[in-house]
């Protein structure tokens, strides 16, 4: 990271730091200058004086992915268990799998599936068929909350990142 030295003092051009900086308490700030660079410099420092200090404010689309990629990563949860049931792709792509194989009558007696935790839950045919419907819907409504939210940030409409996400419904084994 550069030093403070680095943002000459007669032309810093303008600088952006995060909301922290607005904070008259705040120690140090990391400031943006013109030609991209970061720099860490001390709140009392002059070359800070009369510049345009702007809270920082996150890409809304950067936001929305992330919010995506956190509910994904906790998965389905399931009753009476500690883990849940993995979302990312390899995962649904497995899960398909045994839908599938538990369609066909392949799936094997004694056939759980691995949990988040590393627990296995075991279960038979119908419960496979009953996990992978709830995984899929539980997906698509988190992917279909990403889309709106992508499509109303692009349609320009200020929108909360982080609401209207659906919580999580517990998969039950028992039905």
């Amino acid at each position: 990271m550069a030093s403070p030295s680095s943002i000459p003092p007669e032309s810093p051009g303008p600088v952006f730091v995060t909301a922290e900086a607005a904070d008259p308490d705040a120690r140090a700030v990391f400031a943006t200058a013109e030609d991209g660079g970061r720099h860490l410099l001390l709140a009392t420092d002059a070359r800070l004086a009369g510049l345009e200090i702007q809270p920082y404010r996150p890409d809304p689309v950067a936001v929305v992915h992330a919010a995506f990629a956190d509910r994904v990563a906790a998965g389905l949860p399931v009753v009476g268990q500690g883990g849940a049931v993995a979302l990312d792709p390899d995962s649904r792509r497995e899960l398909t799998s045994a839908v599938v194989m538990a369609g066909a009558d392949a799936w094997p007696a004694g056939g759980y599936w691995r949990l988040t935790d590393n627990s296995n839950l075991p279960l038979d045919r119908d419960q496979v068929v009953a996990l992978g419907k709830a995984a899929a819907a539980h997906y698509q409504a988190l992917f279909a909350t990403r889309s709106a939210l992508l499509d109303a940030i692009a349609a320009g409409e200020a929108v909360d990142p982080a609401a209207g996400w659906p919580d999580a419904p517990a998969f039950d084994p028992a039905g």
